[in-house]
């Protein structure tokens, strides 16, 4: 696969346990200068992680704020390393719609942590506000 300037790249993927490892040390190990672009829908309590796992002209997309909304910023990380910050909501209605087909016919599957009956709701919320789950928590009436 051909990357920037017409550098052969191989692709490959990595898991970073967030809970044991310092996330922007691992990403500098493994990349030598940080990645490309950081998805971010956690906010306030990964905005300075993200940032910092940035390479040099790299791209933040903000599409969320779950842990809320007062991320701070090192302003010059900003400038010194050319980054860009973007801000995503959503998409249209014809994207979302083709995502969903994808569900449909099995191509993408849901990750679900627990399930919970809607009376235990306030258990599951806590539960994610804890960070105690990985994919998405279910209520059923």
């Amino acid at each position: 696969m051909e990357g920037r300037k017409g550098i052969q790249v191989r692709r490959r993927h990595y898991v970073i346990n967030r809970r044991k490892e310092d996330v922007v040390k691992k990403v500098r190990e493994i990349t030598g200068r940080g990645v490309d672009v950081v998805v971010d829908s956690v906010g306030k309590e990964t905005w300075d992680k993200s940032i910092r796992s940035l390479g040099v002209g790299g791209r933040l997309i903000s599409v969320g704020a779950t842990t809320g909304p007062d991320a701070t910023i090192d302003v010059r990380r900003v400038f010194a390393k050319q980054l860009k910050i973007l801000g995503s909501y959503m998409g249209s209605r014809a994207e979302l719609m083709e995502v969903l087909s994808y569900f449909e016919d099995g191509k993408l599957k849901p990750v679900i942590d627990s399930r919970f009956p809607l009376e235990e709701a306030r258990k599951a919320h806590e539960k994610m506000e804890r960070i105690e789950i990985f994919g998405k928590s279910v209520l059923i009436p």
